[in-house]
């Protein structure tokens, strides 16, 4: 079930959709009678890239989600947790540790660590298997806090969860029921927080990785862009996620 996810999940992202569209309506041009159709689907495929690389349409898709929860405040009151969820790492040697993650597993860990430093007493817990690299996420990442000045005490890693059903469920034990800070990327923080409370857990939102971000004063701007369509692509994956997660009674 997870394999089938992961490739249902991949073939609906903006780019393979696109190619998939294009290229079957190439194909149809180039070797059918089926002139129109192929002209409505290079057409679809065309704009549908052209679409989703747009400022608007981008912001559009992935803003509700990125400010479904404010920022973290360190007023709020004193967690004994703070869970940074795994995101992309590639555990290469031969350049430093801190190179090793990716911006969305950088932006989390410097968010964990910000509300860590905030808590004296609080022990940092990072989650998340290794895919297709041998070493797990959790693993990366905790070498980098440690890096960074974190005593190996204070942490504790999850290398086993496969995605954020099974972090939500790893944790559970070790958090109890006790209130805890929740990082994750923005636009993924209301599916996280969801799976996380319907095991029952008290998780305080700590959202990292921002994808749009407004300067006061700042114009609006329309441009076509990869940072945009990577945004589509992240709001995309989210709303795939939400719908599979009510799907499997996971939310």
């Amino acid at each position: 079930m997870f394999i089938f996810k992961k490739l249902f999940a991949a073939i609906l992202m903006p780019v393979p959709m696109v190619l998939i569209i294009t290229v079957l309506g190439l194909l149809l041009l180039l070797f059918s009678q089926r002139q129109r159709l192929g002209k409505w689907l290079t057409t679809g495929g065309v704009l549908m890239l052209v679409l989703l690389s747009s400022t608007p349409i981008a912001n559009l898709l992935i803003t509700p989600l990125e400010n479904h929860y404010p920022a973290y405040n360190l007023d709020k009151g004193s967690v004994k947790f703070v869970i940074v969820l795994g995101s992309g790492h590639t555990s290469d040697s031969r350049v430093a540790v801190t190179s090793q993650i990716g911006s969305a597993s950088l932006a989390r860990l410097m968010e964990g660590m910000r509300i860590y430093k905030a808590n004296p007493d609080a022990k940092l817990i990072f989650s998340g298997w290794g895919g297709t690299d041998p070493v797990p996420n959790a693993e990366v990442v905790a070498r980098v806090a440690i890096a960074l000045g974190v005593p190996k005490t204070d942490i504790i890693k999850e290398p086993r969860a496969k995605d954020t059903h099974d972090e939500a469920e790893m944790n559970k034990s070790v958090v109890g029921d006790a209130p805890f800070a929740l990082v994750t990327s923005a636009a993924h923080m209301p599916r996280a927080m969801a799976l996380f409370q319907k095991q029952g857990l008290m998780p305080v939102a700590a959202p990292a990785n921002y994808l749009v971000k407004n300067s006061p004063g700042q114009s609006p701007s329309v441009k076509f862009d990869a940072a945009n369509l990577a945004k589509s692509e992240s709001a995309i994956h989210e709303y795939l996620g939400l719908a599979w997660a009510k799907l499997r009674g996971q939310i």
